[in-house]
This record gives structure tokens, sequence and C-alpha cells, in this order.
């Protein structure tokens, strides 16, 4: 992990950056052009969809950190979960029922300001999202 800070006149601004270093099991990746103003265009070689959504379902399942559930509410909010995954996430369901954690603290630690809401509401915006998929 990168951590940089950057200077826009009197405010400066973290930026965490993360890259995997997995072993990669197939070579089959979507690629993205990122353009911004700062920087030149570049490309990113990302997860397929349906193997990020896999991976996010699996990590609620076993590392089952805050972060993980609301990976999990975020794809089901977007409408990217595939329906294929609805047995996955019944269990997703039973762990976060059964999880004793202060959603509100940890999530706050990485979700912008304009996101308290939600972090506030969890685990219930998360079951509400189960329940509509279920």
């Amino acid at each position: 992990m990168a951590k940089l800070q950057v200077v826009f006149g009197h405010d400066k601004t973290p930026i965490d950056i993360q890259i995997s270093q997995r072993k990669k099991v197939g070579t089959d990746y979507d690629i993205f052009d990122i353009q911004n103003e700062y920087l030149p265009t570049y490309q990113a070689l990302l997860l397929p969809a349906h193997e990020m959504m896999e991976e996010k379902t699996q990590a609620a399942l076993t590392r089952s950190k805050p972060r993980d559930f609301y990976d999990i509410y975020f794809l089901l909010r977007s409408g990217l979960l595939d329906y294929k995954l609805r047995n996955q996430l019944g269990k997703v369901k039973e762990i976060l029922i059964a999880k004793k954690v202060r959603f509100a603290d940890e999530l706050s630690l990485f979700l912008p300001r304009s996101m308290k809401p939600i972090a506030d509401s969890f685990p219930k915006a998360l079951l509400i999202e189960l329940e509509k998929f279920l």
C-alpha cells in the first residue's frame, strides 16, 4: 500500500493506493482507460465483474469485516450482483444477523461524510437490500 498526501493550496488530501500482488489465476481482465485533468490517461486492468462479485461475496462469508458487508451493499444498490450468487447471499445474511460489530465506527473510517447516514444504519440498510434481492 502506498500512502500519499497531496497539497492543494492549504488543504492536504490523503490518497491510499492498494495494489494486489496475488497470483493471477487467468489472463481474463477488463481494461479501462482512466482519464483526469491531473495525470496523463492510463489504463487499469481490473477483475472481470463476475469474478469481482464472487470475491466480494467470498470475503463477506470468510473475513466478515464491516467493509466486506458494505461492498455487498454497494453492489446490491448498484444492481451489479448476479443472481447466481443468491445462495451465498443467504449465508451472508445469516452471518450479518449473528455478527456483533459496531458497523458505524468501522465504516466511518473509510466512507466519505456524505455516506454517514448509511454507515449509521448498518446492518439494517444491508438487510433491507438483501431482502429485496433474495
